[in-house]
């Protein structure tokens, strides 16, 4: 599928595809350029139909001669020149005819002319113009914004008809058609919307027909959240709020993959399908991180499936159960209720959130038990449950889920920590010379340390004797936060002071896809400081996957404990 007019001209020149144009008119400095470039690119052939001598006079200002153009020269009225470009077309002498300095309505005329023009004698004999523009990374066409001035009904749909075959070239197969009018609501003041609404119950074989829309909130995904519209040509929802949130926290659409040329968001792309192909083995394996999101046999499911996905996607109709998300005003304190109800669908149900909330509650639920997870919770719990728990794989709470779909808000990150340093982590970095970062082989060591460097005295039966029979512990302040003690990970940090590290363990994963193994802060650290260098995916031989991702790894395993303080 063709995206923009660059990629539509490579193809061209890749192709050795080449067409002659006969330009009506032509001493035209505008449009003479444009057939000049073209040639200069050697896609086209010009026959030049206008007042030879202003013509080659122009030829000569833009550096061309004149033996290279064919030129019809003509001094008469302009309807006449353009009926001489319209016969050299139907005599097979040229392939396009092109409107220099004359009206459309003359250069219409001609072509439309029943016994001299290029109207076919059999079959459809409506004419409709359908221009073609590019529109953020795609192609966007209107038609007809030229010859039918008022049509019904029945002409509308045959102008749908008339474009499809311009929209297949582009590589568009089903395109998406939105009938236009004023407004989106349906009213008899306004009979545009009326029979915007009639073609688009009756459909049209061979597209996705909506309407009425008007134009921003046709191709305008800004105006659709704007406007709250929910419509299969003009959709929004859950999987746009995600790739949204990616792009704020990481720079591209979606996890692991580089976002290649002509990635758009409102449609389906290769790596979307990649990713929950990815999503969806890994979450009925129960997040054990046994398929890597770039093996291979996976990347060719992925590409197979893309292709089904390619062959349907416009065809399939929108998710009806994001319709209520568009009814929510989150302000609103009367739709709590509301809310609550859309959130639960949002967390138990929905294909997204589903594989995370289902394994980290539904073990809870007795099995000889035929109810499902939310029906065993009580009210209480299921509200607690509902928006205190984040879930879904970015760990969001269910409003932050609901701000992003509703009212395209970017969760609101906490507020940053006021005040000067905290006392832990100055005392720490005067233990260790500047580092807020520590490392104890045993327990005995740890609570020396505690003692003797943090100057916090001896405490009968230790400081923290719930750590007796643990070792490797990691020992590290926030600057604002205070500090944390983690135990049995020394072994996958690599520092300097640290004698415990093993640069042979093959489990350092367990960071970021085991809860309760390594505070998310400690973990933040030591990835930004490259400190565990032998981390990688449990099934992949380089660490490249973990490391670049692993802040989304650890919100999709770790969850609560990701968002705990």
């Amino acid at each position: 599928m063709f995206t923009s007019f660059k990629e539509l001209e490579a193809y061209v020149l890749g192709c050795g595809m080449k067409k002659r144009i006969a330009l009506a008119n032509a001493h035209d400095e505008p449009a003479l350029s444009a057939v000049v470039n073209a040639r200069r690119k050697g896609v086209v052939e010009g026959t030049l139909v206008g007042k030879k001598n202003e013509i080659i006079a122009m030829l000569h200002e833009m550096g061309e001669s004149e033996k290279d153009y064919e030129i019809v020269d003509f001094d008469g009225e302009e309807l006449e020149a353009a009926k001489i470009a319209v016969q050299l077309v139907r005599e097979g002498k040229a392939d396009i005819p092109m409107k220099g300095i004359l009206q459309t309505s003359n250069f219409a005329r001609a072509i439309l002319n029943k016994e001299t023009g290029l109207i076919p004698t059999g079959g459809r004999r409506l004419v409709s113009q359908c221009g073609i523009f590019e529109y953020e990374g795609r192609f966007v066409m209107i038609t007809d914004a030229a010859i039918n001035i008022a049509p019904d009904v029945e002409t509308q749909i045959g102008i749908v008809e008339n474009a499809l075959p311009v929209a297949r070239a582009l590589g568009i197969d089903c395109p998406k058609v939105a009938v236009l009018s004023a407004v989106e609501n349906v009213t008899e003041k306004m009979p545009s919307t009326v029979s915007a609404k009639e073609i688009a119950e009756r459909g049209v074989e061979g597209c996705v027909i909506s309407g009425p829309l008007a134009l921003d909130g046709a191709i305008s995904m800004e105006s659709v959240k704007h406007k709250a519209i929910h419509d299969p040509v003009a959709d929004a929802g859950l999987w746009r709020s995600f790739v949204k949130m990616c792009r704020h926290l990481y720079g591209r659409p979606v996890p692991f993959y580089d976002e290649p040329d002509g990635y758009v968001d409102a449609e389906l792309n290769q790596i979307d399908v990649q990713f929950i192909a990815w999503y969806s083995l890994e979450s009925h394996l129960g997040f054990m991180g046994l398929v890597s999101p770039v093996d291979s046999d996976l990347l060719r499911l992925s590409h197979q499936v893309y292709r089904l996905f390619a062959y349907i996607y416009d065809d399939a109709p929108a998710a009806s159960d994001f319709k209520p998300l568009q009814e929510l005003d989150l302000d609103d304190r009367e739709q709590v209720r509301n809310i609550f109800l859309t959130s639960g669908w949002l967390f138990w149900n929905s294909y997204f959130m589903r594989p995370v909330s289902k394994h980290h509650y539904e073990p809870e639920v007795d099995e000889n038990e035929e109810l499902s997870v939310e029906e065993t919770l009580t009210d209480e719990s299921r509200l607690h449950t509902t928006f205190e728990q984040p879930t879904g794989p970015l760990a969001l709470l269910a409003d932050e889920w609901l701000r992003l779909i509703v009212d395209d808000r970017i969760p609101a990150t906490a507020n940053p920590h006021r005040g000067g340093d905290h006392e832990y982590f100055t005392a720490l970095c005067r233990a260790t010379g500047g580092e807020p970062i520590a490392f104890c082989a045993t327990y005995d060591d740890l609570e020396r340390f505690l003692s003797e460097r943090l100057g916090w005295g001896d405490e009968p039966g230790g400081h923290f004797p719930h750590l007796r029979g643990h070792n490797n512990f990691v020992i590290y302040a926030d600057r604002h936060k205070g500090m944390i003690i983690a135990k049995d990970i020394a072994q996958y940090v690599n520092h300097p002071s640290n004698t415990a590290f093993d640069a042979t363990a093959t489990d350092a994963h367990r960071l970021v896809m085991e809860q309760g193994v390594c505070p998310v802060d400690l973990l933040r650290y030591l990835f930004d400081n490259d400190m565990v260098p032998a981390a990688r995916w449990p099934s992949a031989k380089d660490t490249s996957i973990l490391h670049d991702n692993w802040d989304f790894l650890a919100r999709l395993y770790l969850q609560k404990y990701y968002r705990a303080d």
